[in-house]
């Protein structure tokens, strides 16, 4: 049986989903969103420009994964240097991460 779409009421919850994502977007995305930004992700491409510095290796053959990666904003900065993002996102009850995961490179 088929539901019409016009007799669907949003959930507080689908709503808040929705808020979120705007959000996300707007901060991601924008150019007013730069400053959140720069708060966010800067020190993360710093220490990613440290630990991996072009002197020392070639961007092409970094691969950095990025949990958490949402609207794609960081691992579309990581891609911008050059280097390979491994984005992806979970819900909280599968992020759960041993503190040492066995992966080269892998700090923590």
């Amino acid at each position: 049986k088929l539901l019409s779409l016009q007799h669907q009421i949003a959930s507080g919850f689908d709503m808040e989903k929705v808020k979120t994502t705007i959000k996300q977007f707007y901060r991601d995305w924008s150019s007013e969103g730069q400053a959140e930004r720069d708060t966010c992700y800067k020190p993360i491409i710093d220490e990613i420009k440290k630990r991996f510095p072009f002197t020392e290796y070639t961007p092409s053959e970094v691969s950095i994964l990025v949990p958490g990666a949402g609207l794609g904003r960081l691992a579309w900065e990581i891609a911008h240097l050059g280097m390979s993002p491994l984005p992806f996102t979970v819900p909280c009850s599968m992020s759960l991460c041993p503190l040492d995961c066995g992966l080269p490179q892998c700090v923590w």
